[in-house]
């Protein structure tokens, strides 16, 4: 039996495969050739083409918390022991409280960032034909403790 972490890799995969999915494909092969267990939780926005009126008028709601989620996240963390979760992407259908039940089940919690997504809903910091850059104030009131790692993909996205 191995005696590095179990890990679960959070994604919610796009409709049509980009960087993202690439990036996490990726990263399952480089951990497992490492020796690690890794576990996925993900949704596909595919899925959003089989809501009913009511599902898509709480899409809005559901990004943010999701009690879908935190089920089915806290089975499979206590079911397979998970010690870290890697989130990728949320939105629209894990919602943000895959933090709350990773840190709730005492997880390590690790960020890729892949976009600005992120801190900015329009995800380019970009508003009214000019750089926007007013989403960036945000990053300082997440608490210092949130998060046990971020990556950000590519790198220059966190060197300011």
């Amino acid at each position: 039996m191995s005696d590095k972490p179990k890990i679960l890799i959070v994604h919610n995969r796009y409709q049509y495969a980009g960087g993202e999915d690439t990036v996490v494909k990726q990263d399952t092969s480089l951990l497992e050739k490492h020796g690690y267990q890794v576990f996925h939780y993900e949704k596909s926005n595919e899925e959003l083409k089989q809501f009913g009126k009511l599902q898509k008028i709480l899409l809005p709601f559901r990004t943010i918390y999701s009690i879908k989620t935190v089920k089915e996240m806290r089975k499979l963390i206590r079911e397979n022991q998970i010690q870290i979760v890697h989130v990728h992407n949320t939105l629209p259908l894990i919602s943000l409280s895959c933090y709350h039940v990773a840190k709730r089940e005492g997880c390590g919690l690790v960020q890729t960032i892949h976009n600005f997504r992120f801190i900015c809903p329009g995800a380019l910091l970009f508003r009214d034909g000019r750089i926007c850059e007013d989403c960036l104030k945000k990053l300082a009131e997440i608490p210092e403790n949130t998060f046990d790692m971020i990556f950000a993909d590519p790198p220059y996205m966190l060197s300011n």
